[in-house]
């Protein structure tokens, strides 16, 4: 899988603060929630719930899509983790949008787009090819 970070369309190093508050963002894994296929192993980030001050709900739940098979609702599930591990850019007012779009590669594939448009007007968008082969290990 590749990611690709721009800022008003030029490409971020791995290492700058925004490339990697989107890692984080999308490849913590998420505490499961009551009722996700997780087979008794919530996962979650390993600070979540030890002091009050740290903000809840870090990271994402894509790791989830590993115990599912590529179809109509792993698709929408995909956008929906996507959004929600994103959602603290709109609530920190770092952000005035974040728009996911998640497109399907034939039968085995799944890509994510995040566009986000920060309080200063500029555009950050991330490219990740296949999100579906870093989730199953291909």
């Amino acid at each position: 899988m590749e990611i690709l970070v721009q800022l008003d369309g030029k490409p971020l190093a791995a290492s700058h603060a925004y490339a990697r508050a989107l890692a984080i963002s999308l490849f913590t894994w998420r505490r499961a929630e009551q009722g996700d296929p997780a087979d008794g192993d919530l996962q979650g980030w390993w600070a979540e719930g030890l002091d009050a001050a740290l903000p809840a709900g870090i990271g994402s739940r894509l790791w989830l899509l590993a115990r599912r098979r590529l179809d109509a609702d792993a698709e929408r599930d995909a956008h929906d983790y996507t959004r929600e591990a994103l959602q603290w850019w709109l609530d920190s007012k770092q952000a005035s949008a974040v728009e996911v779009t998640v497109s399907r590669l034939g039968d085995d594939g799944l890509a994510i787009r995040v566009l986000i448009t920060l309080r200063s007007g500029k555009t950050l968008t991330a490219d990740l090819s296949d999100i579906w082969s870093l989730t199953h290990g291909v």
